[in-house]
This record gives C-alpha cells, sequence and structure tokens, in this order.
C-alpha cells in the first residue's frame, strides 16, 4: 500500500510540477550577487555556515548539494558534537533543493529533519523543522489525525513554529484546515509575521507574499490582493528585490485556483498544487536574502 503511494505521489510530482517549472532556470529575474557576501568555504563553521545563508540568498540548487555533501562528510568525519550548528543547517539545506525542483527529494529531507531533531532535542529550530516533516509524511502515508497532532505541537514552539504550522494547515485536501493557518497569521500585523533576525531580513515581506497565496486558496480574493499589496509598498520601500514575483503570483493564480477548485490533484490527505509554489526557487530567498550569521 505505501508502495503504490509513493508511486502516486513521485507520479503526481513529475507530472504537475514539470508543468509548473518548464522555465526552472529563468523562474524569476536574476538576483543582483554583489549585494550578498561572498564567505569562502573554510575549517571554520563560522565562514560554512555564512556560506549556506549566501547560497540560500541566491536560491542556487546546485551550490546547495554541494555544501550538502560538505556537511554530511564533516559530520562523519568528525561527529554532530562539535558542529551542532552546522547539522541545524542541513534540513533547510535539503528542502531549499526541494522547492528548486528537486521534489523527489522530499523523503530524504524528512530524514534530514529526524536526525537533526534526534541529535539536537533542545533546539527549537530542529523541533519545528522536524514537526513540519512530520505533518506532510503524515499527510501522505498516515492520517489526517496525525499530521494536525504534528502541527498542534509546532504552534508551541515560538513564532517560527507557528509560521510554519499556518503554511502547513493549508496543505490539506480540500481547504479544510486553511483557517487554522489564516488564523494565526491574521493580518500579519503581529510578533508572528514581524519577529525576525539578521537570518531573514526581509521575513515580513516573504510573508505577505505567501500569505496572499493562501487567503486567495481559501477564496479570499480581495483580501488576497490587499494583502499582495501591502508587499509591493512595503517591497519598495525596502528594497527587496522580489518585487516582481507580486506580478507572478497574480499571473499564475488563477490557473491554480482552477486546479484546487477541481479537487483532482491530491495523494493521501495533501491537496495540490502546493500554495506558494508561484514562488519558486526563490521560495527560501524571499525571506533569507541577504542572510548575515549573528555574531552571537
Amino acid at each position: 500500500m505505501h508502495f503504490a503511494k509513493i508511486f502516486g505521489i513521485l507520479s503526481v510530482f513529475v507530472l504537475f510540477f514539470s508543468a509548473c517549472s518548464e522555465e526552472k532556470s529563468s523562474l524569476s529575474e536574476p538576483v543582483n550577487a554583489e549585494s550578498v557576501s561572498k564567505a569562502k568555504p573554510s575549517s571554520s563553521d563560522a565562514a560554512f555556515i555564512q556560506e549556506f545563508w549566501d547560497i540560500i540568498s541566491l536560491s542556487q540548487p546546485e551550490k546547495m548539494n554541494a555544501w550538502l555533501k560538505q556537511a554530511h562528510a564533516l559530520g562523519k568525519r568528525e561527529g554532530w558534537k562539535n558542529h551542532e550548528k552546522v547539522l541545524l543547517l542541513i534540513p533547510g539545506g535539503c528542502l531549499s533543493t526541494f522547492t528548486a525542483g528537486e521534489y523527489w527529494k522530499i523523503f530524504s529531507c524528512f530524514d534530514e529533519t529526524e536526525l537533526a531533531s534526534r541529535l539536537n532535542p533542545d533546539s527549537v529550530n530542529a523541533k519545528v523543522f522536524h514537526l513540519s516533516g512530520v505533518a506532510f509524511k503524515k499527510l501522505i502515508l498516515g492520517t489526517e489525525e496525525e499530521a494536525l497532532k504534528a502541527l498542534a505541537q509546532s504552534e508551541t514552539h515560538g513564532t517560527e513554529g507557528r509560521v510554519a504550522a499556518a503554511f502547513s494547515y493549508a496543505l490539506f485536501k480540500g481547504n479544510k484546515h486553511i483557517d487554522k493557518g489564516l488564523k494565526i497569521l491574521g493580518d500579519c500585523r503581529n510578533e508572528t509575521c514581524q519577529h525576525t533576525t539578521s537570518l531573514a531580513p526581509f521575513k515580513e515581506e516573504g510573508l505577505l507574499l505567501a500569505l496572499a497565496e493562501i487567503q486567495g486558496k481559501a477564496g479570499k480574493l480581495s483580501l488576497m490582493e490587499e494583502t499582495l499589496q501591502r508587499a509591493e509598498v512595503m517591497g519598495k520601500k525596502s528594497k527587496w528585490p522580489f518585487l516582481h514575483l507580486v506580478t507572478k503570483v497574480r499571473k499564475e493564480f488563477p490557473g491554480k485556483k482552477k486546479l484546487w477548485d477541481a479537487g483532482f490533484l491530491s495523494v493521501g490527505n495533501l491537496g495540490l498544487p502546493f500554495p506558494t509554489f508561484s514562488l519558486g526557487r526563490e521560495q527560501c530567498a524571499v525571506c533569507h536574502f541577504g542572510a548575515k550569521v549573528p555574531k552571537n
């Protein structure tokens, strides 16, 4: 049974996402690389970690794959005890390649989130990644109740846990729980959306862009446009390098809504297409562009 489900999942991913990403190498206007730091790889974890965020900023899955290979080699060679901060980045790196079009990696990403959580039981970030992975897996292979339980736990882990849960609620087939996510985010004039660090300089702009699609998926079209306008105004003021994605979301949303309304794209309790895949390979960069590792 599980094999059949997995085969169906992969088939849907290949058919749907190959259509959605037919211009994968040029999904959007190029980001100005000069504005991003260029830390060189070295034996220092600090430099290696900054390199990770530079790759996220530039949406470069090929370089991320090379970084992940180096990270795994580091852990295998020296163990993770002295490299826990590197380990914590591995799930995010894996997921960034998944959102960039390497959809077959989703199952290995589940393994990465489990590893980071098991080896870093006190890390909130590790817990949030792991719970999101559990929820996603349960949507495909488990039950709705199991997925909801994981997301309820995620909500208890700070602003990032709430954000992760909010967007995950939008993944349920038939929009059954999408209002739970919208309730968490509200109008994004709150701590959940606005609290950030130097690792996510454009968190608010990026969340507004993603929130707009979820509002549209829930049928709140006027609210969606209002949110897109807010993202546009805020982005112009902050010189956000992803303003072009506001136009892209507007352009592609009607076609996605037809697929949602038809309801024939789903696997288990997972509804497809994903709400925020209009952002393509830049899903991580919209918030994390220009990220700097805090000194502390």
